[in-house]
């Protein structure tokens, strides 16, 4: 339908569905987000740059004799974190970086090869559909602080 106004939704980071979206977890000292598993909710914790930062932190304080790291060169390495740009600074310093990802990107960003979307912070957009009919793309892009992934949903 042309001009129609729909509702798109992150499943896994709607807000409005009682989710969390994806947060810093001070806690673990990482992005976190939650996602609902049947009648429950289950948590997602990302390791990256910013939490081997705070995992670093164990060393010094611990005294512990260094740090080692598992193999990621095998195929399954694409859905390895960079966690490189961590340890390297840590070798050489021997002080671990202890950062957070910057708040603004972890909000979901969202667009559309045609017609408009309001809202989106939580989650979850208004997409008003343009005037002439044909396929488009509702593009949802999330950020862990350091890699962004999309998700594109034709209509």
């Amino acid at each position: 339908m042309t001009n129609a106004n729909y509702d798109v939704i992150g499943v896994n980071i709607d807000k409005s569905s009682g989710l969390t979206g994806l947060v810093w977890s001070p806690d673990a000292a990482c992005v976190a987000f939650t996602y609902k598993s049947g009648s429950s909710t289950a948590t997602v914790w990302l390791e990256n740059f910013y939490s081997v930062g705070f995992k670093l932190e164990f060393i010094t304080k611990y005294k512990l004799g260094g740090v080692a790291v598992e193999d990621g060169s095998e195929s399954e390495s694409q859905a390895l974190g960079n966690i490189w740009t961590a340890i390297t600074p840590f070798a050489a310093s021997g002080q671990p970086l202890l950062l957070q990802p910057n708040g603004a990107d972890l909000t979901p960003k969202w667009k559309t090869s045609k017609g408009n979307v309001e809202g989106g912070q939580r989650g979850s957009v208004k997409w008003t559909t343009p005037p002439d009919p044909g396929n488009y793309t509702v593009t949802l892009s999330l950020s862990d602080g350091v890699s962004t992934f999309e998700e594109r949903d034709q209509h």
